[in-house]
């Protein structure tokens, strides 16, 4: 999802500062998960050309221009951008680190109070709500979930805890955060760990729901191979709370190369995998995606993931 808006995104881009350079506008980038600022600025630090950068978005460079230097020819055009999420903040955040500096300015509202607090338990609310509508219709309930929230003390993870505590048991929930530190394993009634690894393998092995509001992909290939080889619940559901899901990139890419592989195997043990689609029985929405992971040679380790949209 993310390279392709990005890619369509800086198409369009592009062809509005054309039309913006010839009738001599300015153009300023107002965008919601950092698609072309972080890019934009990468490009201009990296003294890309015009024809380099057309051609990265399948774009015919303006006639006569494709070798100025593409900081030059967006200079007095290109104002700069706004950013309204903290993943955007942060992937302008890493270009910052990595070249000293920004080429053209990036404001930001992603760490505001409000952002931070009222939208952030705003968006809480409505993930859970929206889980839970697609959990009905698999015919499950939170109350019965032991639910990992990865990034649980940001802003929308910690809203996501607030609510999920009056929803399921105590020690059904749990969290991963680099904020969580050594040492600091309990709070609120739930147990968390700076990193997955560092909740331990039995905590791994039992949950049946992983909600991640990170921004980034932590649940890796080894992460999966273990819940796959050795996990206690037959059905797992992995919810990203974003809409570009990149918090499960590894887990998809993991799947799909399983997928792609002629005699595929989880450690030496022989799978299929085969992944439909599931809708809501009323309206016909796509609400994600089931994989089935079957072990011929023991079915008592199937495993059925849904990844839920």
């Amino acid at each position: 999802f993310f390279g392709a808006m990005r890619l369509a995104a800086g198409h369009l881009f592009l062809q509005e500062i054309v039309l913006a350079r010839e009738r001599g506008e300015q153009v300023l980038l107002v965008e919601d998960g950092g698609y072309l600022a972080p890019l934009l600025n990468r490009l201009c630090l990296e003294n890309r050309t015009v024809g380099d950068v057309f051609g990265h978005f399948h774009i015919e460079a303006p006639s006569g221009e494709d070798r100025l230097p593409f900081k030059t020819w967006l200079e007095n055009i290109f104002l700069g951008g706004i950013e309204h999420t903290k993943n955007g903040y942060d992937y302008n955040a890493d270009v910052m680190r990595e070249f000293g500096k920004l080429h053209f300015p990036v404001a930001s509202i992603a760490v505001s109070e409000i952002k931070r607090g009222p939208e952030a338990r705003e968006c809480a609310i409505s993930i859970l709500n929206a889980v839970e509508n697609i959990l009905h219709r698999l015919g499950m309930l939170f109350s019965r979930r032991k639910i990992l929230i990865l990034g649980s003390r940001g802003a929308i993870g910690g809203f996501l805890k607030e609510e999920l505590r009056f929803r399921i048991r105590n020690g059904r929930l749990f969290g991963v955060d680099i904020a969580a530190g050594p040492g600091k394993t309990e709070r609120d009634a739930v147990s968390e760990a700076p990193t997955i690894d560092d909740l331990g393998s039995d905590v791994l092995l039992d949950i049946d729901m992983v909600i991640g509001v990170i921004g980034r992909s932590i649940f890796l290939d080894r992460h999966m191979e273990a819940i796959l080889l050795r996990g206690h619940q037959k059905t797992l559901l992995f919810v990203s709370g974003s809409t570009k899901t990149v918090e499960f990139t590894d887990l998809e890419n993991y799947l799909q190369s399983l997928r792609d592989q002629e005699n595929p195997k989880i450690g030496e043990s022989p799978v299929r995998v085969s992944i439909t689609s599931f809708r809501d029985l009323q309206t016909g929405v796509l609400q994600g995606y089931q994989a089935s992971v079957d072990f011929p040679d023991d079915p008592s380790k199937n495993k059925i993931l849904c990844l839920l949209g």
